[in-house]
């Protein structure tokens, strides 16, 4: 994550409409549309997450907010806070009036305007993997968490015996060695710093899944694009994201998994 830029994402080009999302989406059927599958995606962390009525909620690496204006829509009463590091969506955020803080949730030194202890709730959609390893994110989450307070994030789960170059491809997209981990590498960096009651839920076996469904999804999104938009920087990443979810999901034992813990009182 030393380059916030590198993480940015076109929404434009992504999907149609004014809507904010950028995450891989969950996909029920091939001809899904891109906001009902990222939409869904969300609604999973929502369930898992449970925040109480009128508690605090952080939101780490939300990009442009498309899930703070969710959250809110559920529950208006939630005291939400945003954590993010890309210049250009903590600009939107704050013209939007969301409480957020310019910092990464990879980091051991909280950002001065973020109090240890102070979050009941923390969810990260689609974004831990980007961490500089898991362990860093685990110690994050539970520096901000009060005691008995909920993390829920979403990760890839990557077998031991997988091929050397799926390793190589997955750090070229921006998912470090030490996020690459297998359920029981997560359980035990979890439960070292304190993070109990390890849930998971693998969300490849919901419909079309993650992977596949976002693979699937951007071959069809092609179609609706000029050949300007097809020949940008800006879809070149996007289409690369589908191609590697394909073959990510051809991998055996390699799943995109939906995770909760809860931090020791």
């Amino acid at each position: 994550m030393s380059n916030p830029d590198r993480f940015r994402i076109s929404t434009t080009l992504l999907h149609d409409g004014p809507s904010a999302w950028a995450n891989l989406g969950l996909w029920q059927s091939a001809g899904q549309d891109y906001v009902s599958a990222a939409t869904a995606l969300a609604d999973w962390h929502w369930q898992l997450a449970s925040p109480a009525t009128g508690t605090c909620l952080l939101d780490a690496g939300c990009g442009y907010g498309a899930s703070l204006h969710y959250w809110q829509s559920l529950d208006s009463t939630l005291k939400l806070t945003a954590l993010e590091c890309q210049p250009a969506c903590l600009k939107q955020l704050h013209k939007d009036g969301w409480p957020a803080i310019d910092g990464r949730f990879d980091t051991i030194a909280l950002p001065p305007s973020l109090l240890s202890a102070s979050q009941d709730t923390l969810i990260c959609l689609d974004a831990a993997y980007h961490a500089r390893s898991l362990l860093h994110f685990a110690r994050f989450a539970s520096q901000v968490l009060r005691p008995g307070g909920v993390l829920v994030f979403s990760t890839l789960l990557v077998p031991q015996n997988v091929k050397a170059s799926i390793r190589l491809l997955l750090r070229a997209a921006g998912l470090p060695r030490g996020s690459q981990v297998d359920a029981s590498e997560l359980q035990g960096e979890l439960e070292q710093v304190g993070l109990q009651s390890v849930e998971l839920i693998d969300l490849d076996a919901e419909g079309e899944g993650v992977l596949r469904g976002f693979a699937a999804y951007t071959q069809r999104r092609a179609g609706e694009l000029t050949l300007r938009q097809r020949l940008s920087a800006e879809w070149l990443k996007i289409e690369l994201t589908g191609q590697l979810c394909a073959k990510l999901s051809a991998q055996p034992g390699l799943r995109y998994v939906l995770i909760r813990a809860v931090l020791r009182p």
